[in-house]
């Protein structure tokens, strides 16, 4: 499926997710949960992640701004930053 919708980036909301991650950052830019995340937490990270793209943010910005502020072991692996538009 991924590979007909050719996605600018994938978010893996799911615990303990890199694997999954290395297998795509060939292809497109994830971004992973690396150990426990608790649901509440990963709402939160992703509210303010995609409201932050939707601003404008690059990829990699909208990242470390996000997890400067909702602190979980997430991973962004990066094939090429870009500003997503709609």
């Amino acid at each position: 499926m991924l590979e007909i919708c050719c996605p600018k980036l994938v978010v893996l909301a799911t615990c303990n997710s890199l694997f999954l991650a290395a297998n795509l950052v060939s292809k497109m830019n994830v971004i992973a949960a690396s150990g426990h995340v608790e649901m509440e937490k990963m709402v939160a990270w992703e509210d303010c992640f995609y409201n932050l793209l939707v601003q404008g943010y690059s990829i990699s910005q909208a990242y470390e701004v996000t997890q400067a502020a909702i602190d979980i072991p997430m991973a962004l692996l990066i094939k090429r930053d870009l500003i997503l538009t709609l």
